[in-house]
């Protein structure tokens, strides 16, 4: 027999080791597991609230974004400012309409009084607007709405 000697029997004979305590183990792994169960849900919660946080506040700025870029344009196109309403164009209707094409149409379309803008379809991008006009006429229209990718502002890209 080569190797290790043989653990003594008998009593007062000690264990080569200290015996772990028996007393309080299930307290100690309760109180464990309820402090890490606790800084999970902390973590998860506040990162959770802070993602919902997040998003609300994101469509709150793009809609109050789209309703000032709708309403420059419409009161652009209301003083018959076509320039400016043409610099608020997306760059895919500049490239389809001329800027002197684009005062033609709009001088020959009714004059617009007044409007009301709703609020942003965010998954559309469309904005809706009762549009009143100099003759007495209401119309419901819908503009559409696009980032420019140069700038990330939000420009006039269609109409319905």
């Amino acid at each position: 027999m080569t190797g290790s000697a043989p653990i003594p029997q008998g009593p007062g004979v000690t264990a080569p080791f200290p015996a772990p305590p028996a007393e309080g183990g299930g307290a100690r792994l309760g109180w464990a597991l309820a402090v890490a169960g606790l800084f999970v849900v902390l973590c998860c919660g506040g990162g959770t609230a802070a993602m919902v946080g997040f998003v609300v506040t994101q469509v709150a700025a793009t809609d109050e974004q789209s309703k000032a870029v709708v309403g420059d344009y419409l009161d652009a196109l209301r003083d018959a400012d076509y320039d400016k309403a043409y610099d608020l164009l997306c760059d895919e209707q500049q490239q389809g309409i001329s800027a002197d094409r684009f005062e033609a149409r709009e001088r020959s379309r009714k004059r617009l009084e007044s409007y009301e803008i709703g609020e942003m379809d965010i998954t559309t991008g469309g904005v809706p607007v009762t549009e009143r006009y100099r003759d007495g006429s209401i119309d419901g229209v819908t503009y559409f709405l696009e980032a420019d990718p140069k700038s990330g502002q939000l420009e006039i890209c269609g109409r319905e």
